[in-house]
């Protein structure tokens, strides 16, 4: 307990994370598991390539969802632990260059807000973080203004309270407007409480 265990693992072989997961099990269990699955494949609309878009969904959705499958099987047997996924605020509205990317990080938003409504009544939480730009080599090729581009140091900074989770106020930052969604707590069928 309270320990750490990184494991190498290919996330778009789901055997490989069933066995990554098990590794886990068998040395005290799951309690928090961070889901963070990326790749970013510039691409526009006269370039749009379907081999680039399917490899982003592999990586991206297909990836965390090979992670989740067997994550969420050994919590909800135990009856508790929390899942953070990773997604992005591109998540929030298509960036030009990054349909695919965009598309795959909204889909983890919307997995995740679904899952949400199914796991408060048996244990376990799921939250989304989603960060906004980061100076990487994946950002370092974007063609458009990044508004609140911090350094990897400026981001593992931040506060706790500044992450955005699944379950409560959404604050979205794209293309310089800001966007409010109101927090929804629902009940186990769906109903807003």
């Amino acid at each position: 307990p309270g320990r750490i265990l990184p494991l190498p693992a290919d996330v778009t072989d789901p055997v490989a994370m069933r066995e990554a997961v098990a590794t886990i099990e068998a040395d005290g269990g799951l309690a928090l598991v961070l889901l963070n699955a990326g790749i970013y494949l510039p691409m526009r609309a006269m370039d749009f390539d379907a081999g680039k878009a399917r490899k982003t969904f592999d990586v991206n959705l297909g990836g965390v969802v090979n992670g989740l499958d067997p994550v969420l099987k050994a919590m909800i047997a135990r009856g508790r632990g929390h899942v953070a996924v990773t997604a992005s605020v591109a998540g929030y509205g298509g960036l030009p260059g990054a349909a695919a990317y965009s598309a795959t990080k909204a889909g983890l938003i919307a997995m995740c807000e679904a899952l949400a409504m199914d796991l408060m009544d048996l244990g376990v939480r799921i939250s989304v973080v989603n960060p906004g730009f980061v100076e990487t080599e994946a950002t370092a090729v974007n063609e458009f203004e990044m508004p609140f581009l911090m350094t990897p140091d400026e981001a593992a900074r931040m506060e706790r309270s500044k992450w955005i989770h699944c379950v409560g106020a959404m604050v979205a930052i794209l293309s310089g407007l800001v966007g409010w969604s109101q927090s929804y707590h629902l009940n186990s069928a769906g109903n807003a409480a």
